[in-house]
């Protein structure tokens, strides 16, 4: 048997649900990420038994990378289709509108879940992080059992014309949302955003970080930055930095910045 986990990650959670699949599915398991193929005109999923998605909820819905990517996947044979979404208990209908993606593409979604795990965006506090991160193991057993033993599960695959990478890229635009900040006075020009940053959005000028337009809102920059030097004018992320940082404990930041080479 083979298995195919095309996975999106900032911060580790969704990496760390794809490797722990990866060991307890049946037969071959080998992950893909969505990160390297941005840039191609068509993404090609050879035949496989399974094929699935592993990606953090953003607002109810998959990131727009994510959706870029499907959108030009040409998935060859017929293999039963999951997807898992990560987030801080606000998965709302991800799982239908994702379903309805791969719906209008011609393909069907047979297994839809999400996964509770530590906030990177809206902050969870410890306990709740420790007791995610406790069960997380358990969680995706249950998972990867109902996907090795092909359970189909409800989904209503509900879409909408607006539901698509161009509208999910636009969806913060021009709030205060979108926009990163530097402390030039903490930040020390390590390099760590530009290396790790799946959009190859950052980049150093002169020793400082330079947004681009092309981000996904990981906030893989803000919880990896060592000084903590990057915020936003948000909430808790703002200069005085009162937001928490967080990161998977079993993903590495060389793992965060494999994702695209």
């Amino acid at each position: 048997m083979t298995n195919r986990i095309y996975y999106f990650t900032g911060t580790g959670n969704s990496l760390s649900v794809a490797k722990l699949l990866q060991q307890k599915f049946d037969g071959e398991t080998i992950l893909y990420p969505i990160a390297r193929y941005l840039n191609d005109e068509k993404v090609v999923v050879e035949a496989a038994d399974t094929v699935g998605f592993v990606f953090p909820i953003y607002g109810s819905d998959a990131p727009w990378p994510v959706k870029a990517v499907v959108e030009k996947m040409v998935i060859e044979g017929n293999p039963y289709l999951f997807a898992i979404g990560t987030c801080n208990e606000r998965g709302g209908c991800c799982m239908d509108l994702f379903g309805g993606l791969l719906k209008r593409m011609g393909y069907t979604l047979s297994y839809g879940k999400k996964l509770d795990m530590p906030g990177n965006c809206m902050e969870s506090n410890a306990g709740e992080n420790a007791e995610r991160l406790e069960l997380e193991d358990f969680r995706v057993s249950v998972f990867a059992k109902n996907i090795n033993n092909r359970f189909v599960g409800s989904c209503e695959n509900f879409d909408s014309p607006e539901n698509n990478a161009a509208a999910g890229k636009a969806k913060f635009a021009g709030s205060p949302f979108a926009t990163w900040y530097i402390n030039e006075e903490t930040c020390i020009s390590c390099g760590l955003c530009e290396k790790l940053c799946p959009m190859d959005n950052i980049h150093l000028e002169s020793g400082t970080p330079v947004f681009g337009d092309n981000c996904a809102l990981c906030f893989g920059c803000f919880h990896w930055c060592p000084q903590k030097a990057i915020y936003k004018e948000y909430g808790k992320f703002k200069k005085e930095n009162s937001r928490s940082q967080y990161h998977h404990p079993d993903v590495t930041l060389e793992e965060i910045a494999a994702q695209k080479k």
